[in-house]
């Protein structure tokens, strides 16, 4: 009857390679290529639950800092205030067929320009543009009739692309109309 004998080799990368030698009867062969290094002695205890437990919960830890976001729904919003858990909960609005109606139907598109256009007010105003410009009264006004930014510039440009376009529109306007 043949036994086997499991050896371990260690690599110095750490990988851990498994071989099966047959018992020798002169014992365990060391090759030169080998070589052997003294570890350091772990001792390795048992532990109980109720143990680990008391030292878990006894454990200190470092206090974190919390940062507190107060934060209001709006009206028109789908979350809402839970009170059970004291935070945020999605509510139900609309059903689909609603949705699909409010994204596609005529009415929805006329909301949709009616609110583009008074944010386009909001933002290129006839103050903003006389603040920018220095121009008053019948001057300001024929200039906003020459001078028409494009609407993805005024809603989602920076003020300064802004205000560098309008002292464009405006070197020209007073070149178009100088006397």
């Amino acid at each position: 009857m043949k036994q086997k004998l499991l050896t371990a080799t260690i690599c110095l990368f750490g990988t851990l390679a498994w071989a099966q030698q047959p018992l020798q009867p002169k014992g365990i062969v060391v090759r030169d290529s080998m070589k052997t290094y003294q570890l350091n002695e772990i001792i390795i205890r048992d532990m109980s639950i109720e143990k680990f437990r008391r030292d878990f919960l006894s454990a200190v830890l470092p206090v974190k800092p919390t940062v507190v976001i107060e934060y209001t729904a709006p009206k028109e919003s789908r979350l809402g205030f839970n009170p059970a858990t004291g935070g945020p909960s999605w509510k139900s609005k609309k059903g689909p067929l609603s949705a699909l109606y409010d994204k596609y139907s005529r009415r929805a598109k006329t909301e949709r320009k009616l609110a583009q256009r008074v944010a386009y007010n909001q933002v290129y105003s006839r103050e903003w543009v006389a603040k920018t410009t220095n121009l008053k009264d019948q001057q300001l006004t024929d200039f906003m009739t020459y001078c028409r930014p494009p609407t993805d510039l005024v809603l989602e440009g920076m003020e300064y692309d802004l205000t560098v376009y309008v002292r464009d529109c405006l070197r020209n306007f007073l070149a178009d109309h100088k006397g």
